[in-house]
């Protein structure tokens, strides 16, 4: 119990002074985790998506979303997107500081790229030569 309290009186900054720039940096790593949290979401439902479009109905989950979009050429490195999906996992589950900037590092280092060439090829499809794809 007295842990417990003790983290909570860290994470609130009443067990010292709290500078103001360093709340800040944790605020801001806060909410690129919780943006990555919603991005990974999106970027498995898209590739679920697609894949449905192209008439595999069998995706049930992220893992299968991830291996269709990977043997579909729609991402490179279906390795990185499953370890992208751990960190998703224990983003969700664990609040602990060293995991978080672990997540925080891993995100900035590799995980955008992973979102951004994902994008591009998305937009490709769209723009390219399946205009229209997901329009009604």
């Amino acid at each position: 119990m007295n842990i417990g309290i003790e983290r909570l009186k860290a994470e609130t900054g009443e067990d010292e002074e709290s500078d103001l720039d360093e709340d800040l940096e944790e605020i801001l790593k806060e909410g690129l985790i919780k943006r990555f949290e919603y991005t990974q979401e999106l970027a498995w439902n898209v590739m679920k998506d697609y894949s449905e479009y192209q008439g595999n109905t069998s995706i049930t989950g992220s893992r299968d979303a991830i291996r269709q979009a990977f043997q579909m050429g729609l991402i490179v490195d279906a390795k990185e997107w499953m370890n992208m999906l751990v960190s998703r996992n224990l983003t969700s589950h664990t609040y602990n500081s060293e995991t978080a900037e672990a997540i925080h590092d891993e995100i900035t280092d590799t995980y955008i790229f992973l979102f951004n060439a994902f994008e591009k090829k998305m937009s490709e499809l769209i723009h390219g030569s399946q205009l229209g794809l997901f329009e009604e």
